[in-house]
């Protein structure tokens, strides 16, 4: 189990902070730099863009400083039971500079530790327990992608997308969101999540739909107005297309083992 000691988030410092630990902070610290930083690993020191994260093992030496420009960043120090076994809660590569492929993320989920920790939940540990294990999940999965221009902003459109699949009806729209051309938000598209934008809205639709066919008593023609095709022929023919089944069919084969669940 992991047992949370301290956790901040986007703290700012003075600009000439410094921390020295030669025998570490006697637990194991977790930092996201919100901004330039000098870290020092194996004896070298290296520069921090932001976005990159360091997981310090308990006892390592514990060496960063802020640059000028202002220096912030987010931590979480905390101890860990049982076994030292790195493997156990998939921790990633300790005493490493780490560049996360997804830093919002894991700024997202140290905002919701900081919110469970100062919560009075009966369930508090066991909570923070399980969000501490996320966040070090995610940071092992992939600890070495490559920044990206533009990848908050279009995870956060992603994430619109796929919660209103009814907006979006072209590309043309989401790149206007986006404040891009359309190839260029294309090209970013495809290299950020492995998918062409109008193969992703069209996965946003037909999940939707499926939800709605499964879970709801709406009419066809509704779902396929929520879903943002124009009427209710076109969402016939292209959940077909990309299911197999007409929305009938769906509903007759599916919906009834769903809805016992």
């Amino acid at each position: 189990m992991l047992k949370l000691n301290a956790v901040g988030v986007n703290v700012r410092h003075p600009e000439d902070f410094s921390i020295q630990r030669p025998r570490g902070s006697g637990d194991w610290l977790f930092l996201l730099f919100e901004s330039r930083a000098a870290v020092t690993l194996g004896g070298q020191e290296a520069e921090a863009e932001p976005g990159c994260a360091v997981l310090f093992r308990k006892g390592s030496p514990q060496s960063y400083r802020s640059l000028p420009g202002g220096y912030s960043n987010s931590y979480l120090h905390f101890d860990r039971t049982g076994t030292d076994n790195s493997a156990e809660h998939g921790l990633p590569a300790p005493d490493t500079l780490l560049r996360p492929g997804d830093p919002e993320g894991i700024g997202e989920l140290l905002a919701l530790i900081r919110r469970e920790e100062l919560s009075a939940s009966p369930r508090r540990e066991e909570l923070l327990d399980l969000l501490m294990r996320a966040l070090l999940l995610k940071l092992a999965a992939a600890p070495e992608a490559p920044p990206q221009p533009h990848s908050a902003a279009l995870r956060a459109l992603r994430t619109e997308l796929y919660d209103q699949p009814g907006r979006w009806r072209t590309v043309e729209q989401l790149a206007a969101r986006a404040s891009l051309s359309q190839p260029h938000l294309q090209k970013l598209w495809r290299e950020l999540f492995s998918v062409s934008c109008y193969e992703d809205m069209l996965d946003a639709r037909t999940r939707a739909a499926r939800y709605y066919l499964l879970h709801t008593d709406l009419s066809v023609k509704a779902i396929a107005a929520q879903c943002g095709y124009e009427n209710d022929v076109c969402f016939m023919r292209r959940f077909k297309l990309r299911t197999g089944l007409t929305p009938s069919e769906l509903r007759r084969t599916e919906g009834g083992r769903s809805r016992a669940e």
